[in-house]
């Protein structure tokens, strides 16, 4: 693999020698982020390492020894990891070496900046094109790097997840990404990016085809069905498994972020106009208000379907274990509440990076503050709190939660204005973003009444798993 990069960095160093003002790193990127190259090196990567493991996966005595499909593709990518890093250090340094005589620094070369101000149209692998999208060259490596290489390990993964079920089928379907990518990066013209496997292998060819959003919308799948293949055994309750599954959750809802705010950015101009129109809510459409409240609500059925589980066997070893109902009742939530923060944090992260990217960085210093967005991700975490202490308040009224798609219907139903308008008094939807005529007020009060339902709801909780009243709820349980 190195030997295939290295005569890639012979050619491109060759041609940039003829250039004045350039440097090493024009002939680096093209080395590294030419498709071709990340085509064949992730086909003879495929061959050399893959394959064994899935082979491996084919003998009975060897899943054995592991225990589960999770276990086996875990232990697969644990040994596929030290290979990758190891070969993807030996190559780069390979290329740096090779280009090395051009002279090699820590900024771009005068060539490259200048290529990248003007309006020229630049080749997607050169110094130039890295250029416009990153400050300094040691981060376009490092970025390219890092994209490669996850490309490379989550399509390990779902192999590997296949070839634990079916080794045959693993082989071929690999054998046929690498293949499709490697005659994408030979096509004579442009393929359209859901069909042009090379792009979710470099980072400058997505950059440039505008497909790097749908490479990570791809890859995010790709996760979400490897965690299904090595996770359920029988589709009824595999499938409650899944939605219990806080990862797989996690990145659905992150993918589906992100293909809704590329639409909602592409029509924008700053990052509060953006805010103002993704976090619509109650105040827009309905295709708005479903965008932003699908988040909240998957997220807390997550906790729902944990918390069914739980009542179907575990709850009186955990409640033995914490020392009361009340106590496991108060761990079970706050490990929630934490975690739903992490992922609120997590979600105004890629709206922001969604922004930026299309964007290209510039909206963010055109009037567009980050202050709306805030307001409204303290709206999404509110109306987190508030569901998922519902939940739990369910889970101790009724011993079971049989009645949260009810909840989830008159969630939907009062929070957007379809037979009532709540207004200012809507907890179902407090990160809906007033237009300006109206002003922030109804947001703030919409807010504030979200967080007094969510006190409510855990007072009346705390009440409930009180220890006169823990016996019937158990025994129904």
């Amino acid at each position: 693999m190195a030997a295939i990069v290295a005569l890639y960095a012979i050619l491109y160093a060759s041609s940039s020698a003829r250039v004045h003002g350039s440097n090493a790193w024009d002939a680096v990127f093209p080395s590294l982020t030419e498709t071709k190259v990340t085509s064949q090196v992730g086909l003879l990567w495929f061959c050399s390492f893959i394959i064994p493991i899935c082979f491996a996966f084919g003998r009975p005595e060897v899943m054995q020894r592991y225990g589960s499909w999770a276990r086996a593709v875990r232990k697969g990518l644990a040994e596929l990891v030290g290979r990758l890093v190891a070969g993807g250090a030996v190559i780069t340094l390979v290329v740096i070496v090779v280009a090395f005589p051009l002279g090699v620094g820590t900024t771009w070369s005068s060539e490259a900046v200048n290529e990248a101000a003007s309006d020229a149209q630049l080749s997607a692998f050169s110094a130039a094109a890295l250029a416009r999208h990153f400050s300094n060259p040691v981060i376009a490596l490092a970025a390219c790097g890092l994209y490669t290489g996850a490309a490379y390990m989550i399509v390990a993964a779902f192999t590997l997840a296949v070839a634990a079920r079916r080794v045959t089928a693993a082989v071929w379907g690999l054998m046929f990404f690498y293949v499709w990518a490697l005659i994408c990066s030979f096509a004579m013209t442009d393929l359209p990016n859901p069909a042009d496997a090379s792009v979710a292998l470099s980072i400058a060819w997505a950059l440039s085809q505008g497909g790097l959003l749908q490479a990570a919308t791809g890859l995010a799948v790709c996760i979400i069905i490897t965690l299904v293949l090595t996770r359920v055994k029988h589709p009824i309750s595999g499938a409650r498994a899944m939605i219990q599954n806080r990862v797989a959750v996690t990145i659905a809802l992150l993918a589906l972020t992100v293909a809704g705010s590329v639409q909602v950015a592409a029509h924008t101009g700053t990052l509060t106009e953006f805010t103002a129109a993704y976090f619509a809510g109650s105040y827009g459409d309905i295709v708005q208000f479903i965008a932003a409240a699908v988040i909240p609500l998957a997220f807390a059925t997550r906790y729902a379907a944990e918390l069914t589980d739980r009542a179907e066997g575990l709850l009186l070893y955990e409640a033995v274990r914490a020392g009361s109902y009340r106590r496991w009742t108060i761990r079970s939530l706050a490990r929630e509440l934490v975690q739903a923060l992490i992922f609120v944090a997590a979600y105004g992260a890629v709206l922001t990076a969604t922004y930026a990217v299309v964007h290209g960085g510039t909206g963010l210093g055109k009037g567009g503050h980050i202050g709306l967005l805030l307001v409204d991700l303290t709206g999404i975490a509110a109306e987190l709190i508030l569901l998922l202490t519902a939940a739990m308040l369910l889970f101790w009224l009724r011993g079971s939660l049989d009645a949260w798609p009810a909840l989830v219907g008159v969630a939907v139903v009062l929070g957007y204005p379809f037979m009532l308008n709540l207004g200012a008094a809507n907890i179902f939807a407090p990160y809906s973003t007033p237009p300006e005529s109206v002003g922030p007020g109804p947001q703030t009060v919409a807010l504030l009444w979200c967080i007094v339902a969510a006190a409510l709801c855990l007072v009346t909780t705390m009440f409930r798993t009180h220890s006169r009243h823990v016996i019937r709820v158990a025994d129904v349980i």
